[in-house]
């Protein structure tokens, strides 16, 4: 496999507001992420959607740092149980893979993330990444995982960072308030302009928000890896198209190492 995307999974796309898993969804993107992998990509999943998958199975809400921790961890395993199930569909083998912001500033245990995280693609294995809740820090209180897709996608070199939300891209204000917003389709450099252009997070169940995004795509791209960011609720297969680069899907951000 000579090319790796990064595919990072947002909260509201998994699951309901009760915290239940779209089994639906679930069926569609590994459906699409097996197509893809199949047709020579090296794939690397991080999926969000463990804390309010937990709130589903404790019935209730968390209050704290504490409680969001547990309610993550709970949830974890059984996001991986459909994970595991669905990919095994298609002869697919996954393997957890929680990680921290140290693992990536350690240098030993980056270069060993690297090895590893890379011989399982190589073997045809999708690693599906979380940050660790039962210790990290960063990921219950900014939403993280955002970052997290794009320090991977670094480390390993991916061609392409591909974040798949429920919004269809980067707008120059809210779309939700302003009807009248217009969608950038290419950006080629995320200037103090761009970053401007987003505010604080819209969806309740998501910790991230465009803002995160962008700060990941901001990482990525000034690291040599082009990234898209796209809505994943219409049924369509977008990821093969993106990958094929057969259209502008959402808005892509331009490589600047490959661009400059």
């Amino acid at each position: 496999m000579n090319h790796i995307a990064v595919i990072k999974i947002g909260t509201s796309l998994l699951t309901n507001s009760d915290g239940s898993l779209k089994i639906s969804f679930l069926g569609r993107i590994t459906e699409e992420i097996s197509a893809v992998q199949k047709n020579g990509w090296g794939i690397v999943l991080v999926s969000s959607g463990a804390m309010a998958s937990g709130t589903g199975i404790l019935k209730g809400k968390p209050h704290d740092i504490v409680e969001r921790s547990l309610f993550a961890c709970v949830g974890q395993p059984f996001l991986m149980k459909y994970y595991a199930d669905f990919f095994g569909i298609f002869g697919i083998i996954v393997a957890q893979t929680l990680l921290t912001r140290r693992d990536f500033e350690n240098e030993e245990a980056s270069v060993l993330l690297e090895k590893n995280m890379s011989q399982m693609i190589k073997n045809g294995i999708i690693p599906i990444a979380n940050e660790n809740d039962l210790i990290s820090i960063e990921e219950l209180t900014v939403g993280d995982n955002d970052q997290l897709s794009a320090r991977i996608a670094v480390l390993l070199n991916a061609e392409k960072l591909i974040i798949v939300s429920d919004v269809d891209g980067l707008y120059s204000e809210n779309p939700q308030t302003n009807p009248h917003a217009q969608k950038f389709e290419v950006v080629e450099c995320i200037t103090e302009n761009i970053e401007a252009c987003v505010g604080e997070k819209i969806s309740k169940n998501s910790l991230g928000g465009m803002k995160s995004k962008l700060s990941a795509a901001k990482y990525a791209t000034q690291n040599g890896v082009e990234t898209v960011i796209f809505s994943g609720i219409e049924d369509r297969n977008a990821l093969s198209q993106i990958l094929r680069e057969e259209k502008n899907i959402g808005t892509r951000f331009l490589s600047q190492q490959k661009n400059s």
